[in-house]
């Protein structure tokens, strides 16, 4: 027998630089659109959207180096949130690979 998955969350760094938040929100809006809980964790805050949003990276308009740390640990609160929330399914967008300095 085939089991539900009722938990989807979306880890996205980059969020509101280049319209990337649009794409996030509308991504998770067609995923619950089909009875699934989904969970955004971004640079920027909810605007109303049905969308469950967390403030979990503090990497935009900021230093080098703060944008460096902000994106490491909003990694790890985003980890730590979505073990927490019993996330089953995770959709991580990567947009380089390299070193983040």
């Amino acid at each position: 027998m085939e089991q539900r998955v009722n938990r989807v969350a979306l880890i996205d760094p980059v969020g509101k630089k280049a319209g990337m938040d649009h794409y996030d929100l509308l991504l998770l809006e067609g995923i619950a659109k089909n009875g699934l809980n989904v969970r955004l964790y971004s640079n920027f805050k909810d605007n109303g959207v049905p969308i469950k949003v967390i403030q979990a990276f503090h990497n935009h308009n900021t230093s080098k180096l703060q944008s460096v740390a902000g994106t490491i640990s909003g990694f790890i609160r985003s980890l730590v949130s979505c073990r927490k929330e019993k996330t089953e399914w995770l959709i991580l967008h990567v947009f380089r690979q390299g070193y983040l300095i």
